[in-house]
């Protein structure tokens, strides 16, 4: 609960500051005159440690990232209050992956919001996985708080999600379920074609006379 208000007081800190004008939308960190150069340089940072650990399987290498107090929201509802719990978390998709299967994303962030020691950050993610011989492709969106702690920029709190209706998963399950409605309906009208010949057969045999 404690984590949770403050989300929500370093979202509200940043819509009422100065932090959410037009000009903070359009800067980035090449912007000569961006007073938040540096702290988007580390934000960029972690971005793109979190890719590569997510994608390699090498959680370890973020820990050092993430605050203390440190939660998310992943994209299939799972929700992590540790690093211990995001590692599981991850092992367990790398699980349902498989070996043989690949996963890869590309991070579009926004330019981030700053407010004192907090920034807000938001965008989308390409995703690829690779399982089973099949390529689902998905867009999924997230938002991001970070804290600097110690001096360091480190993520607080993540919250991904993604289309629950217009999503490869979805469109995959809904074909899977048309080709086995058909392939049972197919099974059953040959049985019941079968059932009906033999049937007429039947009918039409003459009795037989002692």
């Amino acid at each position: 609960m404690q984590i949770f208000q403050a989300y929500v007081r370093c979202l509200v800190v940043l819509v009422v500051s100065g932090a959410l004008g037009d000009s903070a939308w359009g800067q980035t960190a090449e912007d000569t005159n961006d007073p938040h150069a540096a702290d988007r340089a580390a934000l960029q940072q972690i971005k793109e440690r979190y890719t590569q650990a997510v994608e390699k399987g090498e959680l370890e290498s973020l820990e050092s990232k993430l605050a203390k107090g440190f939660s998310a929201v992943m994209v299939t509802g799972h929700e992590t209050e540790s690093f211990d719990e995001l590692r599981d978390y991850w092992d367990y998709i790398r699980g349902l992956i498989g070996e043989d299967g690949t996963y890869s994303l590309e991070v579009l962030p926004e330019p981030a919001k700053f407010s004192g020691d907090y920034a807000l950050s938001q965008g989308t993610t390409n995703e690829e996985v690779v399982a089973g011989g099949s390529t689902y492709s998905f867009e999924t969106l997230w938002s991001a708080v970070f804290v600097k702690q110690s001096g360091e920029w480190r993520l607080l709190r993540l919250h991904a999600s993604m289309d629950p209706i217009n999503n490869t998963f979805v469109a995959t399950a809904r074909t899977q379920s048309i080709v086995w409605s058909l392939a049972i309906g197919g099974v059953a009208g040959v049985l019941l074609g079968v059932g009906g010949v033999l049937l007429i057969k039947r009918g039409g045999k003459k009795p037989e006379v002692d």
